[in-house]
């Protein structure tokens, strides 16, 4: 799997633990796309992506899965209604390499089959929320394998919003629940300008607490020794 320079400096940003997991909050999408190989996206397994659609109608969908949104292996119609939070999962069997996104009780669910061999190998999940001017989108009460991550995902008034669940062993198997609610005023965006990405794959690890600690006092060091010239000078 393919690990750029860039990919590491991506992930120091402080994390937190819950858990068996750490949360990481990432600031951008190259920074996102840096850490699954850069450009491309090399190191993604699958996708899973809600989207606002045209809300149930026939000339688009509001779930897919695959490798890649532009081209996804499934999808399914859900009708969204504003201001409503829904209730979600994705699992995936370790077994049978199959992946399973589906919106509440009884509603749609697609599924994939991620290919043998290198797509199979990931460790890591990132969360990708995208808001148009006028709508939001949330993603609270989220939990892996039934251990809450206390952290939302949401974006508004044309933002977006990036977070990071590093694990290690998530092709073993696991189950991610949560809740979705898509919001807005006037008009209905459409497709993709209300959404929100669920994406595995493989990641450089995060750095343990010691080497923040070396790099603040390496920073430390420098900025004595650049002082200490100016003061000389």
């Amino acid at each position: 799997k393919i690990v750029p320079a860039l990919a590491v400096a991506a992930c120091l940003a402080a994390p937190w633990s819950a858990s068996a997991f750490t949360l990481v909050d990432v600031p951008t999408d190259a920074a996102l796309t840096a850490l699954l190989g850069g450009a491309g996206e090399p190191n993604l397994s699958f996708v899973a992506e809600g989207r606002i659609g045209d809300r149930g109608g026939a000339a688009t969908h509001e779930l897919n899965i695959g490798i890649s949104t532009g081209s996804p292996a499934d999808t399914d119609q859900f009708a969204w209604a504003s201001n409503q939070p829904i209730g979600f999962s994705l699992t995936y069997d370790g077994t049978t390499r199959q992946a399973q996104f589906a919106f509440g009780s009884g509603t749609p669910a697609v599924a994939f089959i991620v290919p043998a061999g290198p797509r199979a190998s990931f460790t890591d999940m990132f969360f990708r929320a995208r808001s148009s001017a006028t709508s939001s989108v949330l993603l609270s009460e989220l939990a892996l394998d039934g251990v809450a991550f206390g952290q939302n995902v949401g974006a508004s008034g044309g933002g977006l919003d990036f977070l990071r669940v590093a694990d290690g062993a998530l092709d073993d198997g696991f189950t991610l629940t949560g809740r979705a609610t898509l919001s807005w005023t006037g008009a209905a965006p459409t497709n993709s300008s209300l959404a929100f990405q669920i994406k595995l794959g493989d990641a450089p690890p995060i750095p343990e607490p010691s080497t923040y600690a070396l790099m603040l006092a390496g920073l430390a060091a420098l900025g004595f020794a650049a002082r200490r010239r100016r003061a000389a000078v």
